[in-house]
């Protein structure tokens, strides 16, 4: 038994100590911050957000978070925007709905978030009802 002890706590140590390090590596390195970025900045519709989403959830801080906010906004003002499209991805993904109204934030203009608003008000599928009030309730802050 003396023998089984020493290598035990020699495995037990090296696990925590590989856990240690594993646990202390950034989520998201500045060459995939980068990529995000790039990503955040380039969406061109909701489905290319929500990919973008998925893809980069973990690097949503900073110029990353900017990127994001920017095309948020670009999408909800346009009258390309698609409301019944986010709607669709947003009752899959509760957690891209908190993403997107997350991202409706100070760094959007606000010309942007009076279009935004009207958007929501004025183009809001009947389905949708609960996700423009939400838009709307994140806009007017």
């Amino acid at each position: 038994m003396s023998r089984v002890f020493p290598r035990l706590a020699a495995v037990i140590m090296f696990v925590c100590g590989a856990c240690a390090v594993w646990a202390a590596e950034p989520k998201c390195s500045p060459s995939m911050a980068k990529r995000a970025e790039e990503r955040a900045s380039a969406v061109g519709d909701w489905d290319e957000m929500y990919s973008a989403y998925k893809t980069f959830a973990e690097c949503d801080d900073g110029g990353v978070g900017e990127a994001f906010s920017d095309s948020v906004g670009r999408l909800l003002s346009s009258n390309r925007g698609g409301l019944k499209r986010l709607f669709a991805l947003t009752t899959k993904d509760t957690g891209f709905e908190r993403f997107v109204i997350r991202h409706i934030d100070e760094t959007i203009p606000i010309d942007v978030l009076a279009a935004i608003e009207r958007n929501a008000r004025e183009r809001c599928p009947r389905e949708a009802e609960r996700l423009c009030r939400a838009v709307l309730e994140a806009a007017k802050h």
